[in-house]
């Protein structure tokens, strides 16, 4: 369970990190990439960042590799910016709820149409 204070950490990390990645050169990570949830640990010392790219599992992967390489400098980066008394250690992972979430939406509409058809031919 969630505390208080991890939670406003997770949410504050969420916002800086949205905003240091729009910083990075790395052609894996582009305005596509967005910050979906952080979960940080009881204790603060480690957070993993889950990532979506608009539209593409695969460069969800990418953008983590490029995001794991750079994590360094998005952890240096992140102790200019946030007042806390210990960055935890960085993990970027690809987040895949948005693009289930599409699929089954897609899904949803199929069979929607298969009713509507089938509704068609029984008439």
């Amino acid at each position: 369970m969630a505390t208080d204070r991890m939670k406003s950490v997770s949410n504050l990390m969420k916002r800086v990190i949205s905003e240091i990645i729009r910083e990075l050169k790395d052609p894996r990570v582009d305005s596509f990439v967005s910050v979906t949830a952080v979960e940080v640990t009881r204790d603060l010392r480690s957070a993993r960042v889950f990532i979506s790219y608009i539209g593409e599992d695969e460069k969800s992967e990418a953008a983590a590799e490029g995001l794991n390489n750079a994590k360094g400098y998005v952890r240096k980066r992140l102790m200019e910016e946030i007042t806390i008394k210990r960055i935890p250690d960085l993990s970027f992972r690809p987040d895949g709820s948005i693009a289930k979430g599409v699929r089954v939406c897609r899904l949803i509409d199929e069979l929607r149409e298969q009713d509507k058809d089938k509704a068609g031919e029984d008439a």
